[in-house]
């Protein structure tokens, strides 16, 4: 696949995504002791959901747009973000994880994120550049995790990693992680991966399970959307390492709503 955000955003898997994303850091912010948040794969923080990419695809349309009409009070605090940004009551910008997590930020906690594309890169820097507690870095984001780790103000870390999951991705997560892993063994690592087929995607996950090397700090989170289709992307996936204790059974019935609410036509 090539997953490029601005053709996608606020599209089904975006919200799935953003939503584990904000019950993930909400579990962790339980405790009042620093958390150190990285995004790797930034992108550009937030996007126009009337320009060209997001109107030619319209994939907006079975993500946010349905969230957006349910306004059940499960969705609230992702809703609440978005409407933050659509100030005149309008659905038109939705928000990337950059805004999303910075928004998150306690005053004991920092920020760092990772792009090396130069145009989301603009955008980050104008956003994020002048936030003491947001670091921004044009830079690849698996290079800047391993050389990053451990974070320096922090004895606890969230990573986010949201590969476009080009040819190498795969490859690329299967040589980072490891290393990450060994810097920082107790850093919990939300990993985002496309689903076509249920099949499709088991070796990736097996994989991951396999280079952790424990079962039990492994969390694989997923919907599907649509009928499987070895062609086209109708899922999507959060991989977990070192999940805090009771994400999971607290995650099952709200990712099970969430699937039914995103289903396509």
């Amino acid at each position: 696949m090539n997953y490029l955000h601005h053709y996608h955003a606020g599209n089904f898997a975006d919200i799935f995504k953003h939503f584990v994303l904000l019950e993930l850091i909400a579990f962790l912010q339980r405790k009042d002791t620093p958390l150190a948040m990285f995004d790797t794969h930034a992108g550009a923080g937030i996007y126009d959901l009337t320009a060209t990419p997001s109107q030619k695809t319209g994939e907006w349309k079975g993500g946010i747009g349905k969230l957006w009409e349910s306004k059940a009070p499960e969705w609230a605090a992702l809703l609440s973000l978005v409407q933050s940004i659509n100030d005149d009551g309008n659905l038109r910008l939705y928000p990337g994880s950059p805004f999303i997590m910075a928004e998150q930020l306690r005053l004991i906690d920092e920020l760092t994120l990772c792009e090396v594309s130069d145009g989301p890169m603009k955008h980050l820097r104008y956003n994020f550049g002048n936030e003491r507690r947001i670091h921004v870095h044009q830079r690849d984001g698996y290079e800047a995790l391993v050389a990053l780790l451990p974070p320096k103000t922090a004895k606890r870390a969230l990573i986010h990693i949201d590969p476009p999951f080009e040819q190498d991705d795969y490859a690329r997560l299967y040589d980072t992680i490891p290393k990450a892993l060994h810097r920082f063994r107790q850093g919990v690592f939300a990993i985002w991966y496309p689903v076509k087929t249920h099949a499709s995607a088991l070796p990736f996950v097996n994989k991951m399970r396999k280079l952790v090397g424990d079962d039990e700090k492994v969390l694989n989170l997923s919907i599907m959307t649509g009928p499987e289709n070895t062609l086209a992307m109708n899922g999507s996936g959060m991989l977990i390492i070192n999940p805090p204790f009771g994400f999971a059974e607290h995650m099952k019935p709200r990712i099970a709503k969430l699937e039914k609410l995103l289903q396509q036509n």
